[in-house]
């Protein structure tokens, strides 16, 4: 055996050379970007966390605040969809008043950083779940290996910026439905039919656009998925808030049903959607019968060509999952910039797409330079016509990489999700 000190000694000697050639493995300038994106994250992070601060002080509040008075009426009886605050809670289903409802019971502002803090880690385990389900072409660069997450993390949240920091202040909950997005795609890739139903039911149980997703799953017969699905939204949006209050089937019927009839009547032109895109362009169209319908099977369809072209394949899966979150701001009739932070999912996987080519297609560097340009731009009310644009950009060059997506031969599709 080794005496204490000698062993001791190797033990340092060793752990120095390992660092050693860890910094050496590790070129400057690679240091220099992860520098760089650490602080720039933190930056960012931090403006948003002093908005949240001024928002929350308002007498009114946020979203969150909206949510937790909904939550205190739905225990006291009373009706959550009446609760007198203007950003109102009518968009939703009880679920989310259900699941705050602990959160009552701590002092307020407690809640509103750990509900900052959660949106936060729900948008890395949002990607971080993306990033594990990705499998490169065979001979494709895999630019995991070059560009460490987050350095990813901070080209997609600088792209995205107005939404995200408009969303964490606000304290929205489309990060969390974002996640519970990207966990069915995982249970989905990896056969596990019902705990793909499970996420995507409670997803659509928090927040109804997420229904989007069925169109691929009846594009691809996944029948037992579907089934499940709708099993888990009767549960998060009936069984649990029953829990709370009898009254459940009342409030829906005397408060929510009649609020969502109203919006969905609203005159299109109102609307900053690809419907209101089209009727801006041409006003006549605005005056057809089921014309804001009419224009969401046109988003819909090429995502259903879509999920039949590229069968098993990965790759051409989630392109195909991307399109659906591009396809829900783009069909949702309710407006708001903050709602387009579930387009982050859908860069994430564009820039792992576009970065396998070496070098990138000029086709995908010049959508990307357009897609940051009117998103940027598009952030007001005036040009609300520039960010559909860049959702439209955005969209077609999905559907395109989606329709270039090589269907596996024999059993290779079959292959299960990562964990």
């Amino acid at each position: 055996m080794l005496d204490p000190q000698v062993a001791s000694r190797v033990f340092r000697f060793a752990s120095e050379r390992a660092t050693d050639s860890l910094r050496g493995a590790m070129p400057l300038w690679r240091r220099s970007v992860l520098l760089v994106a650490w602080v720039t994250l933190a930056l960012l992070t931090a403006m948003s966390f002093r908005d949240l601060v001024d928002w929350m002080s308002r007498p009114e509040g946020n979203d969150l605040s909206a949510y937790l008075a909904a939550a205190r009426a739905l225990v006291d009886g009373g009706d959550p969809y009446a609760v007198p605050l203007p950003q109102g809670f009518n968009k939703y289903p009880l679920t989310i008043a259900t699941l705050v409802v602990p959160l009552t019971w701590l002092p307020v502002t407690l809640v509103q950083f750990g509900w900052f803090a959660l949106n936060v880690t729900a948008l890395v385990g949002a990607l971080g779940t993306l990033d594990r389900l990705w499998v490169p072409e065979a001979g494709a660069r895999d630019v995991r290996r070059r560009l460490p997450f987050v350095v990813r993390l901070v080209v997609v949240a600088g792209a995205l910026f107005y939404p995200l920091h408009r969303h964490l202040k606000l304290g929205q909950v489309d990060l969390i439905v974002l996640f519970m997005c990207c966990r069915f795609l995982h249970a989905d890739l990896a056969g596990r039919g019902r705990a793909a139903g499970m996420w995507l039911g409670s997803a659509i149980a928090v927040k109804l656009t997420p229904v989007i997703f069925s169109v691929p799953l009846i594009r691809a017969g996944k029948w037992r998925i579907l089934l499940y699905t709708a099993a888990f939204v009767l549960v998060g949006a009936l069984a649990l808030p029953f829990l709370a209050s009898s009254r459940v089937l009342t409030l829906y019927r005397a408060s929510w049903w009649p609020w969502l009839s109203w919006e969905l009547a609203l005159p299109v032109t109102l609307r900053h959607n690809f419907a209101g895109a089209l009727a801006s362009l041409w006003p006549p169209l605005a005056g057809l019968l089921g014309f804001p319908y009419a224009a969401a099977i046109l988003v819909l369809l090429p995502v259903a060509w879509a999920r039949g072209h590229v069968g098993e394949s990965r790759q051409g899966r989630l392109l195909v999952f991307a399109l659906c979150l591009v396809a829900i701001p783009l069909i949702s009739p309710v407006g708001g910039g903050h709602r387009r932070v579930v387009l982050a999912g859908a860069l994430w996987i564009w820039l792992l797409v576009a970065t396998a080519r070496r070098p990138v297609h000029w086709f995908d560097s010049a959508a990307g330079a357009l897609f940051v340009f009117a998103t940027w731009r598009g952030v007001s009310r005036q040009s609300w016509g520039l960010g559909v644009a860049g959702l439209l950009i955005l969209y077609v060059v999905l559907l395109v990489h989606a329709g270039r997506a090589r269907p596996p031969l024999g059993a290779v599709g079959a292959a299960s999700a990562g964990s």
